[in-house]
């Protein structure tokens, strides 16, 4: 299976506006949060391809330059329908499967992704992890899978689809467990300021390893277990999720829902690295 790193992203923002472009402290250097989050991607030799894919929309053309800095693929595409920019670049760049990052996550885990593609080579048709920090898990789906739910659901709400591909009822799914405790009420997502704070905080204490995939995991959980950083890091239960259809939930039901879904998925243990 060829796999095609999708960094979808764009500018538009209206809690953090420009985050993409917001800068975080990596030792002495300066870094935007999306060249982190492309830098760390690009030392995965399990991508076949990394493309930025962003919406047509002239306010997104600044991400052009990002890519060709980066020397990586672009592709501007549909601004409302997120899983047309998905499929369009897997089926240009001749992939079968698709990982899907987002701006908002420049610290997700890259350590496992070799490990997952084998996995869903084996017949899953969509692979995360379970019990781990918001924007802490990579995930990788086939693109006949991402083709399928587009057939269902809304396009214009496609930004949801990790809820439709996150679907036991319908898809194969599989969860991997690489940490004891339980992270899910934690966050290293960026959609604030007080999140590019909370990142910042967490970087601080990574430190090297912030750019390396060796034993990342460990170290950011550790960080955010021992480290002083727990309580900084947990979510509100009383918190907005937005949900398909308009629809807003509560963090706390919104875990209920991943629990449930997690019930009815297949699950692996694996050991987080030293």
């Amino acid at each position: 299976m060829k796999l095609i790193a999708c960094i979808v992203v764009r500018l538009h923002s209206k809690r953090l506006p420009m985050k993409a472009f917001r800068e975080l402290s990596v030792g002495n250097n300066s870094i935007t949060t999306l060249d982190l989050l492309i830098q760390r991607a690009k030392s995965v030799d399990s991508f076949d391809k990394i493309v930025l894919c962003t919406s047509e929309n002239p306010q997104d053309h600044p991400l052009k330059a990002v890519a060709a800095k980066h020397d990586i693929n672009f592709y501007a595409g549909s601004e409302r329908d997120v899983s047309e920019r998905l499929a369009e670049t897997a089926r240009i760049y001749g992939c079968d499967a698709i990982a899907r990052l987002t701006g908002d996550n420049p610290l997700v885990s890259f350590e496992r992704i070799k490990l997952m593609l084998g996995l869903l080579n084996s017949g899953y048709d969509y692979i995360r992890y379970d019990k781990v920090p918001v924007g802490f898990s990579p995930e990788i789906f086939t693109l006949a899978a991402l083709e399928s739910v587009r057939k269902s659901m809304n396009l214009e709400e496609s930004e949801y689809m990790m809820l439709y591909l996150y679907n036991p009822v319908e898809n194969n799914c599989l969860l991997m467990r690489v940490n004891e405790g339980d992270y899910s009420h934690f966050s290293v997502t960026v959609d604030t300021e007080e999140d590019l704070n909370r990142v910042q905080s967490v970087i601080n204490d990574l430190g090297d390893r912030t750019m390396s995939n060796s034993g990342y995991e460990k170290v950011l959980l550790d960080v955010m277990s021992t480290h002083g950083q727990a309580e900084s890091n947990y979510i509100n239960l009383s918190s907005e999720v937005k949900y398909p259809e308009n629809r807003i939930i509560t963090f706390k039901d919104y875990l209920i829902d991943m629990e449930n879904r997690r019930g009815l998925s297949d699950k692996l243990i694996v050991n987080a690295k030293h």
